[in-house]
């Protein structure tokens, strides 16, 4: 049985989520079924945010491109907004903003991992405790600002601390 690499699942699965962002193109059934098939898509992106950060190199290196490719998809999203905006406003269209950004999500997580793992080369408790409150504000405030935060996030930290530990791992996914 032939398998696939990573890079030819991160491409099945970009065709994936495009299939789930043009619903204005299709019919509410075909839609409905692009998004049902595309549910995959962020879990499997955030997991592969978790095997980036644990095979990279330089971590913090691999969260600022995250940041710098979420920063990129938020200017576009905004030019792509007020180009719309304008011409739907003219035709007195429903105005339909466009708001996802899952690279914000992958670098909330990154993020969220780099502070996981500063917190067992701290020694100190206070400082353990500030890290542990940030991640759970960052946990927070990505869950109800990101795409898919609310899934996606707790799954990236669960899947991190969880790594090589299968049977911990199930029981708490």
């Amino acid at each position: 049985m032939k398998t696939f690499n990573r890079n030819q699942l991160k491409l099945f699965m970009l065709f994936l989520m495009t299939l789930d962002h043009i619903p204005m193109f299709v019919s509410v059934e075909v839609s409905t079924f692009f998004h049902l098939v595309s549910r995959c898509v962020a879990v499997f992106f955030g997991y592969m945010v978790v095997e980036g950060m644990i095979h990279t190199k330089n971590k913090y290196n691999y969260t600022l491109r995250l940041w710098i490719s979420a920063l990129i998809m938020l200017l576009g999203n905004t030019i792509l907004n007020f180009i719309f905006g304008l011409f739907l406003s003219s035709t007195r269209e429903t105005l339909y903003l466009i708001n996802n950004n899952i690279f914000l999500t992958l670098a909330i997580g990154a993020t969220i991992l780099c502070l996981a793992d500063r917190i067992k080369q701290q020694s100190a408790l206070i400082a353990k405790g500030l890290i542990i409150l940030a991640v759970i504000l960052l946990l927070l405030a990505g869950s109800l600002f990101s795409e898919g935060g609310l899934v996606v996030l707790p799954f990236i930290l669960i899947t991190f601390l969880t790594k090589n530990k299968k049977r911990l791992a199930f029981m708490a996914i």
